[in-house]
């Protein structure tokens, strides 16, 4: 996500499509995946995997910050997606107890 679509167009490398509320969300995708995150301590172990996809390695690194530091929190997992020019990052957390014993388990 972008702040704004006219941030979107500022990185030539950039591949995306779609409207203006598709691809941007005031305070960007470090907002965006912030408030899914707390939406997901709020819901909890309702719901078994929590995943997001970002576009920006500092989201990324942000997003295990906030995930780490939550202590629910019994499952983290991330793998990074390389398509052509393009590198996204993955990233999935749990708060069901069976989620920890999978921890180890590869993404496929």
């Amino acid at each position: 996500f972008f702040e704004s679509l006219s941030e979107a167009y500022q990185n030539p490398g950039t591949d995306f499509g779609g409207t203006c509320a598709e691809v941007s969300c005031p305070g960007g995708e470090e907002n965006f995946v912030t408030t899914m995150f707390n939406d997901s301590v709020a819901l909890g172990d309702t719901i078994h995997w929590f995943t997001t996809m970002c576009g920006k390695k500092d989201t990324t690194k942000m997003l295990k910050k906030l995930l780490h530091g939550e202590k629910k929190v019994t499952a983290v997992r991330s793998e990074t997606f390389y398509q052509g020019k393009t590198t996204r990052w993955g990233v999935a957390w749990s708060f069901s107890k069976d989620a920890g014993k999978t921890n180890t388990t590869p993404l496929l």
